[in-house]
């Protein structure tokens, strides 16, 4: 909840200024708040926003953070700061070009060469391998410089609200492909809860816990395929980007891409 004596966007800023402080790499340009007061007005300046509560936009050299104070009204004041700093610490890595470019036809494809729409799942499959690689990887660089407690606080919350998806991954396991789509998004928040354990941060093993206690009714084989792929940026996180999400995408790929693509089961897997 917004803290008491404090609007929305004095907090915000405090939480700028923090972050820069640890990073010791200050913005480019003018960094502007625009803070919306209802979820309507909020997707209105941007068609098809993905939900987040914080959308930081470019404009030539000035940065501007996006806010919606009805999606933030409900989470805990140490989230928001976390929510934050992800946000921010996502824009310099993408400016630093950790995440360094793929090329989805030349370097995925060819692990798994399908036509027709199998490629269209793949494609959708491998976005939700590269936004789960680059939150472990933004996670890693926030808890470096000091800010990682915020992050276990954001997605303790995070965890509370997400939609479980288990209903639609059990209608799923016995359609390979749909049961692969439903674990690559499984995994998007997996690897960030990996990470923050990683980083033998207060609560965070108490974190996973509870996403496994959210998550319990999965296969014990595709248990043990999350632990796995969640070790690949664990133990090999100096590797290209690149050649972290082929890995991911292989070890998927080798458990459970096998055979022709079945219809959707649900109508939706998202």
């Amino acid at each position: 909840m917004e803290p008491a004596g404090l609007t929305l966007e004095s907090y915000v800023r405090e939480g700028i200024d923090e972050y820069r402080q640890k990073s010791e790499s200050p913005f480019p340009g003018i960094l502007s708040l625009n803070i919306y007061p209802t979820l309507t007005g909020f997707t209105g300046f941007r068609p098809g926003n993905s939900g987040d509560p914080i959308v930081l936009e470019e404009k030539g050299d000035e940065l501007i953070l996006h806010l919606c104070r009805e999606l933030l009204r409900a989470a805990p004041e140490r989230a928001i700061k976390g929510w934050l700093h992800h946000v921010l610490g996502h824009y310099q890595l993408s400016k630093q070009r950790a995440f360094s470019p793929f090329n989805f036809s030349r370097q995925i494809l060819p692990l798994f060469p399908v036509t027709g729409s199998a490629v269209n799942l793949v494609r959708q499959i491998v976005e939700r391998l590269k936004n789960g690689l680059e939150a472990f990887l933004t996670i890693r660089w926030i808890a470096a410089i000091g800010l990682g407690e915020e992050q276990v606080s954001l997605f303790s919350y995070r965890l509370k609200i997400l939609a479980e998806g288990m209903e639609t991954y059990h209608l799923a396991i016995p359609h390979p492909w749909i049961r692969a789509a439903c674990l690559s998004g499984f995994l998007q928040h997996f690897l960030a809860i990996t990470c923050l354990e990683g980083q033998d941060l207060s609560a965070a093993r108490e974190l996973k816990s509870q996403w496994w206690s959210r998550h319990a009714r999965l296969l014990r084989e595709d248990q043990a395929l999350l632990e796995e792929m969640a070790l690949v940026p664990l133990e090999r996180g100096a590797r290209p980007f690149p050649a972290l999400l082929a890995e991911l995408f292989q070890l998927l790929r080798s458990n459970l891409l096998s055979g022709p693509i079945k219809d959707n089961p649900t109508g939706t897997w998202h």
